[in-house]
């Protein structure tokens, strides 16, 4: 399954992958973010390592595949938009969350 980000660009319009206990069932969520050029498919097979019944995982992807595009060690604002959009991709299924019985 796949979900798309509701985030402000760079980051909006991303795929989110989704693996594990659908939506609707699960009780517990694991999110999974990829680092600096990797993306959603790379990291979700962690999952895989990690079984847990009634288990949801969630890998967003961003936007070219990094966070944001500076080290993290740099003042923020040298990382902005990309960093305040990959926060706003990482709750963007907020709503599904709350909405469900997901533990997170």
């Amino acid at each position: 399954m796949t979900w798309t980000t509701t985030a402000p660009p760079p980051h909006g319009g991303q795929p989110i992958l989704v693996q594990g206990t659908p939506v609707t069932e699960a009780r517990s969520a694991m999110v999974l973010l990829h680092g600096r050029g990797a993306g959603a498919d790379d990291i979700l097979p962690l999952g895989e390592q990690v079984p847990r019944p009634g288990m949801i995982y969630i890998a967003p992807a961003a936007a070219g595949s990094t966070w944001y595009p500076n080290r993290f060690i740099a003042p923020i604002e040298s990382n902005e938009p990309w960093l305040s959009s990959a926060l706003a991709a990482q709750n963007s299924r907020s709503t599904s969350r709350s909405s469900n019985n997901i533990s997170m």
